[in-house]
């Protein structure tokens, strides 16, 4: 590539949460790897979040012997630890200000973890921003009014549909949120929403778990208010995952105000026309694992399939933030009704607030019926032929991991788009099982519309369902969410191949921006 001051310029952002960064990471790194344009990634600098995001980037240009464009990683800020929600989603935000001024005004940028010294390069032809960063919008529009901001959802797009369209959680008034309203907390009547890609269901089954000190209400208007303020959309969404439904409603808000929309899902490290990692970014997902995890999981996952066939284990995993602390007797049920039934799982527990109690730790100690780890190289976990199920809180990132890979899932929601999400894979694509009794607070014990079921919320309850839900896993109703699930997995392989939708979308996002 020429002098980068010549060279289109492209900058996208995330909050440093990692589950909404990721799919990022692969879109700045393809953009990099097929374009002669200088990409910047602005990474508040939260946490690990700086080494994941170049980790991350790496997976997918390893691969790529000569990239044709030139990719830049800039952390803003000085380094947080913060554990709170709000402290973690506006890290960077007093830094970014000055930052962008000088990337608009063609001067060196630090980047204030290895500060580096970043020459100038051109004026930005598009941004692509995160939609927590709501908060950034004064700066940009106030420097760059003619830089065009694009909304980015790392999300499904069922499940943002609750957000963001009118009939969701504001009614018919979503488009009117501004940045003068106040933060609405919407009373839970009962109402029946019908959104796309949704089956019917009541206002309060958006809420399935009872959070403390984490105000949601507050996040979900962000993200209306940044979406209606931006200049398009692009997101992670893919047609084969989120349906024609949901993703057409979703470009029809953008649409509603001549605004483009982007759909560049799948947005993982695969060989194009395949969803199949390559060896070298499984490698460098393992790389990552604390020592001797990543060997330890492989030996029980080998075992297992040796002794017991494919698809014989379960995968238990809430992500890397949320933890079922309201409900932790379910979960210990969870791994005694397994352990009972003679089906071997992985709980993987990253949450910072996982404590395991020291009974739980010393039965699973030396088991063969369960493994408990710290930490797992999900992906790699995923592709294994033993992995027959996953038990998710049902965000887009590790539901569309699975998807990838054939395999169906079990959902305990537990806010933001979650609740959307295992409704649709329960009820539209049919590759899923929403588990019901794990439900919490005064919203959650309330009936449920497609089922019919009111949860009691029990220990004695859940086990009860998990006895049903083992059956169905293991008979006829198991077997055709199995099939459907390999399914998705055969149309998300054509996602970025010739004439695919991904590939499709990303070109017509080039030549959209001139990049």
């Amino acid at each position: 590539m020429g002098d980068p001051k010549n060279a289109p310029h492209v900058v996208l952002a995330s909050t440093p949460i990692w589950s909404h960064f990721r799919t990022m990471c692969i879109l700045a790194a393809r953009l990099a790897a097929e374009r002669p344009i200088v990409v910047t990634v602005l990474v508040p600098h939260w946490a690990k979040t700086f080494d994941l995001v170049n980790a991350e980037t790496e997976r997918f240009l390893r691969d790529i012997p000569n990239p044709r464009g030139t990719l830049r990683i800039i952390a803003l800020g000085s380094h947080s630890l913060a554990r709170e929600p709000i402290e973690i989603l506006t890290t960077g935000d007093t830094a970014f200000p000055a930052v962008w001024d000088a990337l608009c005004s063609g001067r060196e940028v630090e980047c204030s973890a290895t500060h580096k010294i970043h020459e100038p390069a051109a004026v930005p032809a598009v941004i692509v921003l995160d939609m927590f960063l709501y908060a950034w919008h004064p700066t940009l529009r106030k420097v760059s009014p003619d830089v065009p901001l694009l909304w980015y959802n790392s999300g499904t797009a069922a499940g943002i549909g609750y957000l963001v369209h009118p009939g969701g959680r504001y009614g018919d008034s979503a488009a009117s949120l501004g940045p003068e309203d106040p933060d609405r907390s919407p009373e839970f009547t009962g109402r029946v929403v019908k959104l796309p890609g949704l089956p019917a269901m009541h206002d309060w089954e958006f809420v399935p778990q009872r959070l403390e000190g984490f105000d949601n209400i507050k996040f979900e208007n962000v993200i209306a208010r940044s979406l209606y303020a931006s200049d398009g959309i692009a997101s992670s969404c893919a047609l084969a995952f989120d349906g024609e439904e949901a993703v057409s409603a979703l470009s029809s808000v953008a649409a509603e105000r001549g605004k483009p929309a982007f759909h560049l899902g799948p947005l993982l490290p695969f060989q194009d026309g395949t969803t199949k990692f390559s060896r070298a970014a499984l490698e460098a997902e393992i790389a990552t694992a604390p020592p001797g995890i990543a060997a330890t999981i492989q030996d029980f996952l080998d075992k297992h399939r040796d002794a017991k066939g494919a698809c014989s284990v379960v995968y238990i995993c809430f992500g890397t933030h949320y933890w079922p602390e309201n409900n932790l007797e379910h979960l210990w049920a969870l791994l005694d009704t397994l352990t009972d039934r003679d089906i071997p799982f992985i709980l993987s527990h990253a949450s910072p607030k996982a404590q395991i109690p020291d009974d739980v730790r010393k039965r699973y100690a030396d088991s063969v019926a369960g493994l408990l780890v710290p930490w797992s190289p999900q992906q790699t976990v995923l592709t294994h032929e033993a992995i027959g199920w996953f038990v998710t809180h049902g965000g887009a990132g590790g539901t569309m991991d699975a998807l990838t890979q054939g395999i169906p899932l079990i959902g305990w929601p537990a806010f933001g788009d979650q609740p959307s999400n295992i409704a649709y894979l329960t009820h539209t694509a049919d590759v899923a099982f929403e588990l019901v009794e794990v439900r919490t607070g005064e919203h959650g014990l309330k009936p449920l519309r497609a089922s019919g079921k009111t949860p009691k919320g029990t220990v004695e309850a859940f086990r009860e369902e998990l006895q049903v839900l083992l059956d169905d896993m293991a008979g006829d109703v198991g077997a055709r969410k199995r099939e459907n699930a390999r399914k998705r997995q055969a149309e998300l392989q054509k996602a970025w191949s010739a004439g695919g939708p991904a590939r499709v979308a990303f070109d017509n996002f080039v030549q959209h921006y001139k990049l």
